[in-house]
């Protein structure tokens, strides 16, 4: 009796804790985004629209600018067009914040979209054939955690697309198909972007392979 009366003030003690505290708790107001882009904001989106507006060569006979990074995150994606990629990321947000900047962003999204469509974009599947030939000089730290190490020196890195590898034999008709399927998931976010924010294409500007193009 004596346990069942002390269970009983505890709980009651606890639940007049709690009413109080809930009394002083004041709901927290709804965040509102600025209509404007602090000054880093500013400064990334001027260095995206230089990157995407200042002409460079993706074709086989030319190479992209430095800036478009071609080196981070190697062995897997130190391919340009994975800058392409992630440079898209911020546009739907600022674009949100800033719509009077339409023509910016379109430009934009205009030149990262013209270059997907290029050489440089499909860089490793239009010249990766066959087994990796430096796959006996990988770096050190690459064994046991890239590459089995009971595989050492004899296995292709991830990365390595291995075009042309049986059973998949190289064919001209097919060169680009490899690279169409897996690519899909890396440009969808910079359509993704136009979709989102419809105002940025009118009048078909902005179609699914590419600005301008059918």
């Amino acid at each position: 009796m004596a346990e069942a009366f002390k269970q009983r003030a505890a709980t009651g003690r606890i639940a007049e804790m709690f009413e109080g505290l809930s009394s002083e708790l004041k709901p927290l107001p709804a965040y509102e985004a600025p209509d404007e882009l602090n000054a880093r904001a500013q400064g990334w989106l001027k260095h995206l629209h230089r990157k995407a507006t200042t002409p460079d060569d993706w074709s086989s006979t030319g190479v992209p600018h430095a800036w478009w990074d071609r080196y981070t995150s190697a062995p897997m994606m130190n391919f340009p067009r994975f800058d392409l990629q992630e440079s898209a990321y911020a546009m739907a947000l600022m674009a949100d914040r800033t719509p009077a900047w339409r023509e910016v962003y379109a430009e934009t999204l205009d030149g990262l979209v013209q270059r997907y469509h290029q050489h440089w974009a499909a860089v490793d599947w239009l010249n990766q054939f066959g087994d990796d030939p430096d796959r006996g000089s990988y770096p050190g730290g690459w064994n046991g955690a890239l590459i089995p190490s009971d595989h050492w020196g004899d296995y292709n890195t991830p990365g390595w697309t291995a075009n042309g590898t049986n059973p998949y034999p190289t064919k001209e008709a097919r060169l680009a198909a490899p690279f169409c399927e897996s690519s899909d998931e890396y440009i969808q976010p910079v359509r993704n972007v136009a979709l989102f924010e419809p105002f940025l294409y009118r009048n078909d500007h902005f179609t699914k392979t590419g600005s301008g193009q059918t």
